[in-house]
């Protein structure tokens, strides 16, 4: 009998070493997966906040909007249309990056602003080409003119709050920023508004 206890222990004690290994070996697995989750996410934000940084740096001389400008002034379609191709291509690389952004926003005030931008870029972007094309049809309007300068502002604009989104993003990814309630990048009413004014041909017309 003592000796069948004693065997009936050890088994035990096997067991139990057994299951004790099993647990460790699934935390440490579980542990290895966190790290490269947190890996993988710190390498995500790297890469988004590197191709902001790097489409903000591009775009802050605003010479596509300078041109548009100038082109329309001349009444050069053909210069427009060229000028609208390059700002077709940076509202789709400014559209892609913002909802790069969203998914390493950390917060939900930040995920909101990220998707306003997006929105602003991609409904912006088509009225600015229009504005120019309406300037270069009507060269000698003030209203086209300062119709075309509307959108180019609220373009900039929103550029300089990325800048500033970007920066809020990093603040809270590195533990700077806590998860406030409110944020300088946060869309204010009536900021950028896509129901800025249109320019109407009989407006134009009239000015003829």
């Amino acid at each position: 009998m003592v000796e069948f206890a004693h065997l009936t222990g050890d088994r035990q004690n096997q067991q139990s070493l057994k299951a004790k290994e099993a647990t460790d070996e699934v935390e440490l697995s579980i542990l290895k997966t966190c790290q490269s989750v947190s890996d993988l996410r710190r390498e995500l934000h790297r890469v988004a906040v590197g191709r902001a940084t790097e489409l903000l740096k591009l775009h802050s001389d605003h010479l596509v909007l300078q041109a548009l400008k100038a082109s329309g002034g001349d009444g050069n379609l053909e210069a427009v249309a060229d000028y609208a191709g390059t700002l077709t291509e940076h509202k789709e690389q400014l559209v892609e990056t913002c909802r790069l952004l969203c998914h390493i926003s950390g917060t939900e005030p930040l995920e909101i602003t990220c998707v306003h931008a997006e929105e602003t870029f991609r409904v912006i972007g088509p009225q600015i080409i229009s504005a120019a094309q309406t300037l270069a049809l009507h060269p000698t309007s003030k209203i086209a003119k300062e119709n075309l300068d509307v959108f180019c502002e609220a373009w900039e604009s929103q550029l300089c709050d990325m800048a500033i989104l970007l920066k809020e993003i990093n603040d809270v990814f590195e533990g700077r920023r806590g998860d406030k309630k409110t944020y300088l990048s946060l869309p204010r009413p009536g900021k950028h508004s896509v129901n800025l004014k249109t320019v109407k041909a009989a407006k134009l017309d009239a000015e003829m």
